[in-house]
């Protein structure tokens, strides 16, 4: 069947190849017998001043028929071109070759060839097990996420116990510094009352040595007393010897008994010789009596008090000495207590570093569940990039967070952009890979225009240069910009790509056209410029056909320089003058036929 439409366009091409070339070898004939004809119309009109040419007269029904229009012709600026033959292609930055990205099975198909589909719009769904495992792997990171947080602060509420547990230790090593200090003070102040207590012991035994001396010297002195020790011969004995303050009161009395005794002896004596009275006599005796009775009682008080001061004496050094041992075993009680209580430091100072160090053990954990969150945290936002890039949308992951039990192994394929469907590669029920393409959508609000630049017309091209951008078959002329010059000439065309992208918004310039480009390359004022449809060549000179008062009259004209629409006309007019633009060849025809026709009549 292709084959049979290839030959059936070939037949009419060159159908009209056969049509077109009989109309151009008839247009050259009538060419030239119309030069003949005016020729000889020529020689006519300088043989005969008075013939005058009439113009050629058109109704006002046929001038609005054949869509006769006049432009004065004047002065204007004429856009200097260079035509560039180009085609028409899809904007390749606005197509897509859709394809899954995950492998399938087709359980929806929802667009066709042709459709129009927006940005994001469902084309197809796929029934996909690694879609599934996605999704799954989402919802994991998720719980991890929880995990983690939940981790951290059971993390925090550790260390914050561990915080006041080492407070409280750090309180406890303060006090019992205290208690040490005071346990210190305390063996500091018992051993100053030990060195008291042996000091006063010292005392009481240097007291009870003195008590004693005087005790036995006392003594002895009683002792000389008694044996009647002449008196200068005792206070001679004793008088190096300490015996207390008793030493004059003994001394006292033993001179008295001494004196009394004499007395006694004087008067004893005289009484015998009856010398003496007998009153003097026993005064004498009284007084003897007396002064014995006086030491007796001096000396056993003297031994009575000096046996009872050294018992006392006696007495205090053993109480000093037990005051000794009470301060003795004070400062071995005050030193355990010290021990005590430096154990009691080393143990909370050990307590307190281990409570530092599970402060650090905390801090440690918490930095692991931080470390952890965030590592968790970049899988799911890892496994949440991999949701989007498999077409899911922020609203079916939260609808996926809030309902696990959704279909998970569901994908959805999705319009990149907002175009058209122009091919389809997907059918109900198939099995695709993820390099399979589905779908092409194409964008065709905006074309390429390739235009093929050759070797002597690059000089002229340049980016940013307007293009008038043609295609004929009724489509309006589009004005553009080029874009792109390419850096490259093709090795089999020898020529340079130029590029235009041309806006497209009613559909007009389908890719595959072959186009027109006209490149303006510069823009100069001349005196009479006309457009192109105003000319029209009649015996191998340009003409155009000047409107009078009885019609139209054809006129020769020298043109100059021109472009796809307008040219230059050098000779022929002057600015000013009203020819016609439209219509023209009807015109032509009309003057050929006129000519044709009194050509025969002459003959």
């Amino acid at each position: 069947m292709q084959i049979k439409n290839v030959r059936n366009r070939r037949l009419l091409m060159i159908v009209v190849l056969v049509v077109l070339g009989l109309f151009t070898a008839w247009l050259i004939q009538t060419d030239h017998l119309v030069a003949q004809d005016a020729h000889d119309a020529h020689d006519e009109h300088e043989g005969d001043d008075h013939h005058e040419e009439e113009g050629i007269k058109l109704s006002a029904a046929e001038m609005k028929k054949f869509g006769f229009e006049v432009e004065t012709a004047g002065p204007g600026k004429l856009r200097l071109e260079k035509r560039l033959p180009g085609e028409v292609r899809v904007n390749a930055d606005r197509i897509a070759h859709v394809t899954p990205r995950v492998p399938g099975i087709v359980r929806e198909v929802q667009k066709q060839i042709g459709d129009r589909v927006q940005a994001g719009e469902v084309m197809a769904v796929l029934d996909s097990p690694q879609m599934g495992e996605a999704q799954m792997a989402y919802l994991n990171t998720i719980a991890e996420v929880e995990v983690a947080k939940t981790n951290i602060d059971l993390a925090k509420s550790k260390l914050e116990v561990a915080s006041t547990h080492r407070d409280v230790v750090a309180s406890q090593v303060e006090v019992v510094i205290a208690e040490h200090e005071v346990a210190k003070t305390a063996v500091e102040t018992a051993e100053n009352n030990l060195d008291i207590a042996k000091a006063q012991y010292q005392i009481a035994q240097a007291r009870f040595e003195w008590q004693k001396t005087v005790h036995d010297n006392t003594h002895q002195f009683l002792i000389r007393l008694k044996e009647k020790t002449a008196l200068d011969d005792i206070a001679h004995e004793f008088e190096e010897k300490p015996i207390g303050e008793n030493r004059e009161r003994l001394l006292k009395a033993y001179a008295t008994l001494n004196f009394t005794v004499a007395a006694y002896q004087r008067e004893s004596a005289l009484r015998e010789k009856q010398i003496s009275s007998e009153s003097d006599f026993l005064l004498a005796q009284k007084e003897y009596v007396s002064a014995k009775a006086e030491l007796k009682a001096i000396s056993e008080t003297v031994e009575f008090q000096n046996r009872l001061a050294l018992m006392e004496t006696q007495s205090a050094v053993e109480a000093a000495g037990r005051d000794v041992k009470a301060a003795e075993a004070a400062v071995k009680a005050a030193k355990q207590s010290l021990k005590v209580a430096e154990q009691a430091v080393k143990s909370v100072r050990q307590s307190l570093k281990s409570a530092e160090t599970s402060i650090k053990v905390s801090e440690q954990e918490l930095k692991v569940a931080q470390q952890t969150l965030e590592l968790t945290q970049s899988k799911r936002r890892m496994a949440e990039q991999r949701l989007r890039l498999l077409s899911l949308t922020d609203e079916e992951m939260a609808s996926l967070r809030h309902n696990t039990q959704a279909q998970m192994t569901r994908y959805v394929i999705r319009a990149p952009f907002e175009g058209s469907v122009v091919e389809k590669h997907i059918v109900l029920g198939e099995s695709l890979k993820d390099d399979r393409e589905t779908f092409v959508i194409a964008d065709l609000s905006t074309v390429w225009v390739d235009l093929r630049v050759y070797q002597k017309e690059l000089p002229f091209v340049r980016k940013g240069q307007p293009v008038i951008i043609s295609a004929g078959s009724g489509i309006p002329d589009a004005l553009g910009e080029i874009a792109y010059v390419g850096p490259l000439m093709g090795e089999q065309t020898r020529t340079v790509l130029a590029r235009v992208v041309l806006p497209n918004p009613e559909g007009h310039w389908r890719p595959g056209l072959f186009i027109t480009g006209r490149v303006v390359i510069d823009e100069v004022a001349v005196p009479v410029m006309l457009p192109k449809t105003a000319l029209q060549t009649i015996a191998g000179r340009s003409t155009v056909f000047v409107k009078t008062e009885t019609g139209f009259e054809p006129q020769s004209v020298t043109v100059g320089r021109s472009n796809g629409t307008h040219v230059e006309i050098i000779a022929g007019i002057k600015a000013g003058t009203v020819v016609a633009i439209c219509g023209t060849f009807y015109l032509k025809s009309e003057l050929m036929r006129e000519q044709l026709g009194g050509h025969g009549d002459a003959h």
